[in-house]
């Protein structure tokens, strides 16, 4: 088994898990507190929109071949989003069935939430085991600057970075 063979099988587990979530969202009695529903509203537009900027980003930074996915990059990104984020589409999944929990405030929501929220951080690890094998360095240099999921810590470097220069 190759490393990218392994890599999808956490992938797979918590993307199914995010789609049962949603289809349970559409069956399950969801919950009644209102700003319980907000947060999950403003949690699952945050998710779109960390999901769709890297879609761009990719493909403009990463020298990716013309017709290949846009995830197919040729060098590390280290530009737009990936200054402060190095998984800023796993994170956008996982805030996405965050969402999702707070939105139905269902039990069953809530664990598979967690289930596939956990799947996710243990393909990112296996991304970054990828990404090492193809990158070498320059990515293990990316990863000790620039955090996986905490957007606050890579705004703060990011600030931090620029005042100091």
């Amino acid at each position: 088994m190759n490393l990218r063979s392994i890599q999808y099988k956490y992938g797979l587990f918590a993307s199914l898990a995010a789609v049962l979530i949603f289809v349970l969202l559409n069956i399950l009695e969801s919950g009644t507190n209102l700003n319980s529903k907000i947060i999950g509203v403003a949690l699952l537009a945050s998710s779109i929109i960390l999901w769709i900027i890297p879609v761009f980003q990719l493909k403009k930074f990463g020298n990716v071949e013309k017709g290949a996915p846009y995830f197919n990059t040729n060098n590390v990104v280290e530009k737009g989003i990936y200054k402060c984020l190095r998984h800023p589409q796993y994170l956008a999944y996982m805030l996405l069935v965050l969402g999702f929990s707070f939105v139905s405030q269902h039990i069953v929501i809530i664990v598979l939430s967690v289930i596939s929220i956990f799947l996710f951080y243990l393909h990112s690890i296996d991304e970054e085991k990828f990404l090492v094998h193809k990158f070498g360095s320059e990515y293990e240099q990316y990863c000790s600057k620039v955090p996986r999921f905490n957007i606050i810590k890579g705004v703060l470097n990011l600030f931090l970075t620029k005042h100091q220069q």
